[in-house]
C-alpha cells in the first residue's frame, strides 16, 4: 500500500485499540473509532511503484500479509453471514498459505486475489427495524434506568410537597 494510506490505517487502527482497551469508552466513542478505521480501510490505496522480483526460488508474501492484515481489520459484525464467512474461509486458507514455507508464488498469489475477492464480495447487513430505541444497545439495564427515573420523579414530588408546605 502507499505509505500515506498505510500510515492512515494504522493510525486509525491505533486509535480504536486505544477505545476498545478503554473501559470507560462511550458507545460514540466505539461509533466513531469503527468509522475511521473502515474508512481507513476502504482508503487503503496499491503501491504503483513496481516491487522488485525477488530471488528465483524466493516467494514474496508481502502483498499477501497486507492483504491478510487489511482482513483482519474488518468488523465481520457488519455484514451478512454469508459474506462473512466467504471472507472467513479466504482468510483462513491465506494465513495457511502465508504460513506454509513450502508454498508457491502462484499458491500466495492466488491466496491473496481470493482474499481480495472475499473483501469485495462483503455485503453490509441491512438495518434492523425498530433500530431506533432510545436507550442504546451497550449494556445499560432498563430496569436500572427505569429505576433512575422514578427516584428522580420522587425526589421532584417530594420537593414540590415540602415547597408548598413551607407556603402555607
Amino acid at each position: 500500500y502507499t505509505t500515506n494510506s498505510w500510515e492512515a490505517f494504522a493510525e486509525a487502527l491505533k486509535a480504536a485499540q486505544q477505545v476498545l482497551d478503554n473501559k470507560n469508552a462511550t458507545q460514540q466513542d466505539v461509533d466513531t473509532a469503527l468509522s475511521a478505521l473502515q474508512d481507513a480501510i476502504s482508503k487503503l490505496e496499491a503501491a504503483t511503484e513496481p516491487k522488485p522480483n525477488p530471488e528465483p526460488g524466493v516467494v514474496d508474501k508481502a502483498a499477501l500479509n497486507a492483504t491478510i492484515n487489511k482482513a483482519a481489520a474488518i468488523n465481520l459484525g457488519l455484514y451478512t453471514d454469508d459474506s462473512a464467512n466467504a471472507l472467513r474461509a479466504a482468510l483462513k486458507k491465506a494465513r495457511e498459505v502465508s504460513d506454509n514455507s513450502n508454498a508457491t508464488q502462484k499458491q500466495v498469489d492466488a491466496a491473496r486475489e481470493a482474499l481480495e475477492k472475499a473483501i469485495a464480495g462483503l455485503v453490509k447487513r441491512p438495518a434492523a427495524k425498530g433500530d431506533g430505541n432510545v436507550v442504546s444497545n451497550t449494556g445499560s439495564d432498563v430496569a436500572t434506568i427505569a429505576l433512575a427515573g422514578l427516584l428522580l420523579a420522587g425526589a421532584g414530588a417530594a420537593i414540590a410537597y415540602r415547597r408548598n408546605r413551607e407556603q402555607l
